[in-house]
């Protein structure tokens, strides 16, 4: 990770002093009322070569001057529902989990060198990123009934508006033994809102008519807002009032900020027309 920082930021730096030797065709560079779009190219990633998660667009009003557009998308589900069971099966715990971010980033971009096959810039952006996220959890404790002599289930159905469920297990050593443990939490892929500044430095390299690439480095600011987390949990076997009442909580909102360096570790692909 390091090295392709060093090796992204060495490149941006000496971009400059390479463009100067440059005697390309003008149909090979964007020009005035051109649109651009491009998509995150890593050939080394593991999670695919192309990523359109972060999708960015750009209007070149001017052979210096280019207005720019990046469109954040990502929407993650899991689910486990009664259809994956057995149907002669009587218990069937279900799972739905759902997050869904959506994001802009207008900004505008000024070239150093216009008219050059490799071609620098910089610009800053605003960026406005919003999360939802909710999850549903129906399961069945098991517990012995001495007046029946014979286990019975009780239904308990977790709902959580703002966040997900996350149970940690495991083992620990005492006294020579081995306990287990349980933990639950809820917290992951929690909601929020945040607003930022961006300051740009990039360079885009027009390896052939209508096709680019390009790398980027910046400074920002960021302000994130956590949302509320909403816990309610049904449990068919609670008849104590006060356990009922504890099932039922809301986490708080908070804040946190961040300013500081940052790069985009995948190469930029683009097509302009």
């Amino acid at each position: 990770m390091k090295n392709r920082l060093i090796l992204i930021l060495g490149f941006s730096l000496l971009i400059p002093f390479l463009t100067f030797s440059q005697s390309d065709s003008v149909s090979k560079f964007s020009t005035t009322k051109d649109f651009m779009i491009e998509i995150n190219f890593n050939p080394f990633g593991e999670d695919g070569i192309f990523s359109f998660e972060n999708l960015q667009t750009k209007y070149w009003i001017n052979n210096k001057t280019a207005l720019r557009l990046g469109l954040q998308f990502d929407y993650n589900k899991n689910s486990t529902t009664e259809d994956d069971f057995k149907s002669d099966e009587d218990y069937k715990p279900t799972v739905s989990e759902k997050s869904i971010l959506l994001g802009f980033k207008p900004g505008i971009e000024f070239r150093i060198l216009p008219n050059s096959r490799i071609s620098p810039y910089w610009g800053f952006e605003f960026s406005y990123i919003n999360k939802s996220s909710s999850s549903e959890y129906v399961e069945y404790d098991r517990e012995y009934d001495y007046d029946i002599q014979d286990y019975v289930y009780n239904k308990v159905e977790t709902n959580i508006d703002g966040a997900w469920r996350e149970i940690e297990t495991g083992y620990y050593n005492f006294n020579n033994g081995y306990y287990y443990f349980s933990n639950t939490s809820y917290g992951k892929e929690r909601a929020y809102s945040s607003y930022g500044l961006n300051l740009l430095l990039g360079t885009d390299v027009f390896v052939y008519k209508n096709l680019y690439m390009g790398f980027e480095i910046g400074i920002g600011y960021e302000l994130i807002k956590y949302k509320q987390i909403k816990l309610e949990i049904n449990d068919s076997g609670e008849t104590d009032p006060e356990e009922i009442e504890e099932n039922n909580s809301t986490y708080p909102s908070s804040k946190s900020s961040d300013f500081g360096f940052y790069y985009n570790n995948s190469i930029r692909l683009g097509v302009y027309f």
